[in-house]
């Protein structure tokens, strides 16, 4: 069923007259109830993990028509360059700072190599970012004039967030934040994003134990069951 769906959908993508399309739309095309939507996004999700459909930024699947595109996860540096780890190849793909296009740490990218590279390991450049690893950073917040920047815990972020006036919640200098980035920038533009949550100050030793648990994710309300399992 997974496969037949799979060749379909490279079928229709592949056709003149298709043009980049939301999942909603795709699954109405297709005539798909609610069961088989979800089976939709997951055979969606697989192909763009393989390179063969592109995920764009406004949420629409367009097929990846450059075979010698290679796809991986971005594994940046903090002095800005970065390797991509292609899934079945042994060594990772180097990439110069100056052909990283807005990647950031643990992103899905899309990659062409070099013909030149100047070490021994291959080099390339990311050509479009397939799937961000994440939206949100946690970093110290500081004040400007009429701005501010949040510069991030995780070292491998190599720039600081830009913060637009009135999108910092009152933040201070010395607050720990989390910031939910906007814009993610490019070689001479600092990323942008709005503080949504101040998780306490730096002299608060609680606020280093809850860097991290924001930095990682780590939820902090238990379900329902969880509880009810602690309390037997």
């Amino acid at each position: 069923m997974e496969l037949d769906r799979r060749a379909v959908l490279l079928d229709i993508m592949s056709h003149d007259d298709y043009k980049p399309m939301r999942i909603k739309d795709i699954a109405t095309l297709l005539q798909l109830d609610k069961e088989a939507k979800k089976e939709l996004d997951g055979i969606l999700q697989t192909l763009v993990k393989e390179g063969k459909v592109i995920l764009t930024k406004r949420g629409k699947y367009m097929l990846n028509d450059k075979e010698d595109y290679l796809v991986g996860k971005f594994i940046s540096h903090a002095k800005g360059f970065g390797f991509v780890d292609v899934e079945g190849q042994d060594d990772d793909i180097f990439i110069p700072g100056k052909y990283v296009n807005t990647a950031f740490h643990h992103d899905i990218v899309a990659i062409e190599l070099l013909a030149e590279s100047r070490g021994q390991r291959q080099e390339g450049r990311v050509v479009e970012v397939l799937e961000r690893g994440k939206d949100t950073l946690v970093g110290s917040y500081e004040p400007s004039d009429n701005f501010g920047f949040v510069r991030p815990d995780n070292k491998k972020m190599q720039k600081d967030i830009y913060v637009p006036a009135g999108r910092n919640m009152n933040a201070m200098k010395g607050h720990k934040v989390v910031v939910r980035l906007t814009d993610w920038g490019g070689e001479d533009k600092n990323p942008q994003g709005e503080v949504i949550e101040i998780i306490g100050h730096i002299d608060d030793p609680e606020t280093a134990i809850l860097s991290i648990v924001k930095s990682f994710d780590i939820p902090m309300v238990f379900p329902d069951d969880v509880k009810a399992q602690v309390k037997n």
